[in-house]
């Protein structure tokens, strides 16, 4: 992202770079410690091990899944607004000045990709991005395809 905006040749795009890298480094910081309680607890990192150490029920009928521990609760509550902030989504700010700035900044980072198929492309992978990060939370707090 700031390699982008320092080849646009264009300070703008370069300080919208900049804030695009800080708002990414700050929705990852909680992304991280919301999966570390999950971790800390299975003693892996391998996500089938973590998938595996939810599966059955315990005395009451209830799924082992680590959503209904109060530290679960918690931390799928962090991971899922931290990916949701991390993907750009409304009420979230967007780092590409889709807000009141868009007149003076312009587009930010993506000025200069400004293409139809560009934005085709930005589109797709944001969506990807954002089933990623639903799979990945579901096999961590819920449970997998356990």
């Amino acid at each position: 992202v700031f390699m982008a905006g320092w080849g646009s040749h264009n300070k703008y795009s370069l300080l919208g770079a900049m804030r695009a890298i800080a708002q990414l480094i700050s929705y990852e910081i909680p992304l991280v410690f919301a999966a570390l309680g999950v971790v800390l607890v299975v003693g892996s990192l391998s996500l089938p091990a973590i998938v595996d150490s939810q599966a059955g029920y315990d005395w009451g009928g209830l799924a082992r899944w680590h959503v209904f521990t109060p530290w679960g609760l918690a931390g799928f509550g962090l991971f899922m607004i931290a990916a949701t902030a991390k993907t750009g989504r409304s009420p979230f700010d967007h780092p590409k000045g889709v807000h009141a700035a868009h007149g003076v900044l312009g587009q930010g980072v993506g000025a200069p990709d400004s293409r139809p198929e560009q934005r085709r492309f930005a589109v797709l992978a944001d969506s990807r991005r954002l089933q990623i990060l639903v799979h990945v939370s579901l096999g961590v707090v819920v449970g997998g395809n356990s």
